[in-house]
């Protein structure tokens, strides 16, 4: 007798479901029609057709079946765009006095101004950011300080005593 999960197209877990519906054996499976088979969850008539070829040709029956179980998809890995970063040179080089700049030298400084302010504009926007944020991160400091101290001196003070309630006056009926 063969085990069922030598039958081409059957891996460990689908064995599992056969066994457990009576189809522990290859000679089983090819004895079974493809409507007992497809009861199987996870197999639809197709396969089952498939399976059972399978199994009678593994057992010498039949031929292989003509159709082979359908690989996996391949799927290709994307490949993500990166742009490329700009370094202003004007921004890191001092510049030098115009006096002892040459003409071919002050064309390219011109020629990079736009980018070096536009650097010096990034660059302010980033510290103005910085800025905002250490000002928020100081405002919840000082609020998380006061609740602590709010909650100690709470957790510290003596339990309050309740003030007795007056008495109330009985009306009296009138008769």
């Amino acid at each position: 007798m063969t085990e069922v999960g030598k039958v081409t197209g059957i891996g460990p877990a689908l064995a599992t479901s056969l066994a457990a519906a009576g189809f522990a054996t290859a000679e089983a499976l090819a004895a079974a029609t493809p409507e007992r088979v497809s009861v199987i969850p996870g197999i639809g008539r197709q396969r089952a057709t498939r399976l059972i070829a399978a199994a009678k040709a593994l057992l010498g029956q039949g031929e292989a079946p003509a159709t082979p179980p359908r690989p996996l998809p391949v799927r290709e890995a994307r490949v993500r765009k990166v742009k490329p970063v700009r370094v202003a040179a004007a921004a890191v080089t001092p510049a030098a006095p115009e006096a002892e700049v040459s003409a071919p030298e002050a064309a390219a400084a011109k020629k990079l101004s736009p980018a070096a302010r536009k650097a010096a504009r990034a660059a302010k926007r980033a510290a103005k950011a910085a800025d905002a944020a250490m000002k928020f991160a100081e405002k919840l400091r000082v609020r998380a300080a006061r609740k602590a101290a709010k909650a100690e001196a709470l957790a510290n003070a003596p339990a309050p005593e309740k003030p007795a309630k007056p008495a109330k006056k009985k009306a009296k009926k009138k008769s």
